[in-house]
């Protein structure tokens, strides 16, 4: 009867440890999972953002940073010429050829993309004299265009 009661008195007593310390351990992380989870910035997959960006028109007006820095190419004189534009002179860009795939390149091997926070789309026709380029840059988790050129002859 001895050796019952000191086990069970061992049990009671590792129980009881055991039941504290997951307290403790709780406790903790009920206190940091806010500083885990709200500290880190929640980004924005960009891929995701470019084909809402390309198919929804207030989408696309609300990821905008305006007045826009802007390049064209004057056709006359085959000079650039650098403006900004307002939203009352943006008009919606189907950035995308088509909804359903564009091309994707990647800084390695590993199919990897640099998280530097800036992208640009391209646009490059194949003796066609087009040329444009969509800047983005992703602000607070979000991506927005921040850049336009269109310097297509």
């Amino acid at each position: 009867g001895t050796f019952d009661t000191r086990f069970i008195n061992r049990t009671q007593v590792y129980r009881f440890n055991t039941t504290s310390q997951m307290k403790k351990t709780l406790f903790c992380f009920l206190l940091l999972f806010p500083i885990l989870v709200y500290g880190q910035e929640d980004k924005e997959y960009f891929d995701s953002f470019l084909q809402e960006f390309s198919s929804d028109s207030s989408f696309q007006m609300s990821r905008i940073q305006f007045p826009l820095p802007f390049k064209t190419m004057n056709n006359d004189t085959y000079e650039e010429v650098e403006m900004t534009l307002s939203k009352d002179q943006w008009n919606f860009h189907s950035v995308l050829p088509n909804h359903e795939s564009f091309t994707q390149t990647y800084d390695s091997f590993e199919r990897d993309m640099d998280d530097s926070g800036e992208r640009v789309f391209s646009i490059t026709g194949n003796r066609n004299g087009i040329n444009v380029y969509y800047y983005f840059k992703r602000i607070d988790g979000k991506w927005f265009l921040v850049k336009f050129e269109d310097t297509s002859t």
